[in-house]
């Protein structure tokens, strides 16, 4: 192997440094769904997780927790990654639920590889959708004389198909 100073040796003394190279692909995450949605619709929203390298992240993965119950996902390529994710590639997913009846739902997108990741700060990200409760109908200020109108309007429907019967 070739001679490294480290510092200054005596004269001919031979140094041996042992370099341990260590790959590394930093996985960032990022995600887009509405900040609002009123009870019982769809939700829709995407999500992405990307190497931002410098080398290949093997095994990629990009998930998401914290969705309710029958929620849909979807992510191309699929996870974890079949071959490596090359610096500056992502998974690209995207995913749809009902909103529940009323609070918000809060779920976390999360990248990840089997790669060392220099910067793990930014391998999470959360993003709430608040739901608003479906208002219920308001009852017209005058329902009480619609009523007698609809009540009338039967009992004509009702005594007209009599007569119709006698005939």
């Amino acid at each position: 192997p070739p001679n490294h100073s480290l510092a200054y040796l005596p004269q001919g003394a031979p140094t041996y440094v042992q370099l341990t190279i260590v790959d590394s692909a930093d996985m960032t995450a990022t995600a887009s769904f509405p900040p609002t949605a009123t009870a019982g619709t769809t939700v829709s929203g995407t999500f992405t997780c990307t190497n931002n390298g410098p080398n290949p992240a093997i095994a990629a993965t990009c998930s998401i927790s914290g969705l309710p119950a029958g929620a849909v996902v979807n992510c191309t390529p699929a996870v974890p990654t079949a071959t490596p994710l090359a610096s500056g590639s992502s998974i690209t997913c995207s995913a749809s639920y009902t909103a529940p009846s009323d609070g918000a739902v809060t779920p976390t997108v999360t990248a990840g590889s089997s790669t060392s990741d220099p910067d793990s700060a930014n391998n999470a990200s959360p993003v709430t959708t608040a739901v608003n409760a479906v208002a219920a109908a308001p009852v017209p200020a005058n329902a009480g004389w619609s009523l007698a109108a609809l009540a009338l309007l039967i009992i004509g429907a009702a005594a007209a198909a009599g007569r119709r019967r006698r005939r």
